[in-house]
């Protein structure tokens, strides 16, 4: 069953009955998360950094997981190269107030990252 971690609550809205989801408060908390998952023997299935959007430009994230049977060192390296590139982006560069239609846009944007790569996958619940 994949595990899809996020602050988006459309992601949980449209997903819940069909996907494990995590919902958590920030964009790092669900980078956070999805590496705790990862040091669980999770393998990433979506990039953390999907979306080409530089992390203060966004205030949402969603990733989905599968459970492995071992460590995937490259799912490892992909959510530690996010998270040290969240830090940088957050410490150096102003976080916008977004508006709230902004913010509902930003959302939308989320659900349909993780749709289409649900979809592109084929990934089941």
């Amino acid at each position: 069953m994949a595990t899809i971690i996020t602050n988006n609550e459309l992601v949980w809205a449209y997903y819940w009955d069909s996907h494990q989801i995590v919902t958590t408060e920030t964009y790092v908390d669900v980078l956070h998360l999805a590496r705790d998952l990862v040091h669980q023997k999770y393998w990433l299935l979506t990039h953390p950094q999907a979306g080409s959007m530089k992390p203060n430009q966004t205030p949402y994230r969603s990733i989905v997981l599968k459970a492995g049977s071992s460590l995937d060192w490259q799912s490892l390296r992909l959510i530690e190269n996010a998270i040290s590139t969240a830090q940088k982006f957050f410490g150096n560069y102003k976080t916008p107030e977004w508006t709230p239609e902004a913010r509902a846009d930003f959302r939308t944007l989320d659900l349909s990252l993780i749709t289409n790569a649900l979809q592109g996958r084929e990934i089941e619940g």
